[in-house]
């Protein structure tokens, strides 16, 4: 693996990221629309796709394209939001020989009675679907006037002025890589069920699918005091955002409370503290 430095030159890596660093976004990906000025160019020559368009490619593909690209930092020593959780499905898939959808149904979807969650839906479904908007214009880093999204474009993400390549139709292709960032769909019900079952460390309805110190400790701050989205008052733990500083993070959320929001608009949040969940579908 290279990695290109902030002076654009490359050199290879001392090591590959670890299974930690994927979980953590420090693993030195990242996505096209981050719009990191050292790595998008070469994402777009490379075809790189973020897993919201290019129906066609297969994990094997994908993971090839990312590999013909440089790391943007050395594993471990930076943070950005990335396709490292796709790297982990892809992971994933390699080790159990299940695609990553077969492995969410018998891991975690059927034992909590989790009907919706999938990966390549069916025709059948797409009524079922919410419309996938765009902002109409973008003024610095806010989006207004948003319209629908009905064919393949460059959908423009106002936070780094970049663009998302987007196809409505990837999410019911049939041959569509299963993207562990932005891949699977599923009910706003199900969505808060799999909620609960983290706030309840684990457990759901007298189901277990997770360990309660496995649940502790990925929401523990991973990243020590890395900057990393949403920005000040805020760490990273395994795969969520985590309220460090609620003064400095201008949040209400105690600290320890954590969270995510995905480039579809949907907003969640679990304050354990308060045994409060939250889930806003925007």
């Amino acid at each position: 693996m290279q990695v290109r430095g902030p002076d654009g030159t490359e050199g290879p890596a001392s090591r590959p990221p670890t299974i930690r660093e994927l979980l953590t976004h420090t693993a030195g990906f990242s996505y096209n629309f981050i719009n990191n000025p050292r790595l998008v160019n070469a994402y777009r020559e490379a075809r790189v796709t973020d897993g919201l368009d290019q129906g066609e490619v297969t994990t094997a593909e994908a993971m090839q394209r990312l590999a013909f690209v440089p790391l943007g930092y050395e594993p471990g020593t930076g943070w950005e939001y990335s396709l490292a959780t796709d790297v982990l499905g892809a992971v994933i898939e390699k080790v159990t020989g299940a695609s990553l959808g077969a492995f969410v149904t018998e891991r975690i979807a059927r034992p909590l009675r989790i009907e919706s969650f999938v990966f390549n839906a069916p025709e059948t479904m797409r009524s079922r679907f919410v419309q996938v908007t765009r902002p109409a214009q973008v003024t610095g880093a806010l989006g207004t006037g948003y319209v629908p999204v009905v064919a393949p474009e460059a959908v423009p993400f106002p936070p780094t002025k970049g663009t998302a390549d987007f196809d409505p139709n990837r999410a019911f292709s049939l041959t569509a890589y299963h993207s562990g960032g932005a891949g699977m769909s599923g009910t706003i019900g199900d969505n808060g069920r799999f909620l609960q079952m983290l706030l309840n460390e684990g457990e759901l309805d007298g189901v277990r699918v997770l360990r309660a110190e496995t649940v502790r400790q990925m929401t523990q701050n991973a990243t020590g005091n890395m900057p990393t989205l949403p920005g000040p008052g805020w760490g990273f733990a395994l795969g969520f955002g985590i309220v460090i500083d609620p003064a400095a993070a201008k949040s209400r959320l105690p600290a320890g409370s954590y969270g995510w929001g995905g480039i579809y608009g949907m907003q969640f949040w679990i304050d354990p503290a308060n045994r409060v969940v939250g889930l806003v579908p925007t």
